[in-house]
C-alpha cells in the first residue's frame, strides 16, 4: 500500500509541477506577445514621423526655384556682393572704382 501511495504522489507532484510549468510559459507567450505589439507600434509610430519629416522638408524646399536661370544672373558691379533671392545687390566689397584707384595707387607706388 505504501508503494502505491509513492507513486501517487510521484505522479501529482509531477503534473502539478507539468501545470506550473504550463502556467510560465503560458504567461511568458503572453509577455512576448504584448512586447511584440509594442514593438509594432513604436516601429510604425517612429516610420510615420519620418515621412512627416521628409515630407515637410521636401514641402519646405519646393517653394524656391533651384531649376531656373535667376540663380546665374546676377548683376553686380562688385567683386564680392551679397545678393538677396530678388537679385538686389545687399552688400559690396570692392566696386570697380575703389578697385581703378588701387590699380593706380600700387603703379605710382611701385607696388603693381
Amino acid at each position: 500500500m505504501q508503494n502505491n501511495d509513492g507513486y501517487r504522489s510521484a505522479i501529482e507532484h509531477a503534473e502539478a509541477s507539468h501545470l506550473l510549468v504550463t502556467e510560465v510559459l503560458g504567461e511568458l507567450k503572453n509577455i512576448m506577445h504584448r512586447q511584440q505589439k509594442l514593438y509594432t507600434i513604436i516601429i510604425s509610430s517612429l516610420m510615420v514621423v519620418i515621412v512627416f519629416i521628409v515630407s515637410g522638408f521636401l514641402w519646405y524646399l519646393n517653394q524656391y526655384d533651384f531649376t531656373g536661370e535667376a540663380l546665374y544672373e546676377y548683376d553686380v558691379d562688385g567683386f564680392y556682393a551679397i545678393v538677396d533671392s530678388d537679385n538686389n545687390v545687399i552688400a559690396q566689397d570692392i566696386t570697380p572704382e575703389m578697385w581703378d584707384n588701387y590699380l593706380e595707387w600700387s603703379k605710382t607706388n611701385g607696388e603693381g
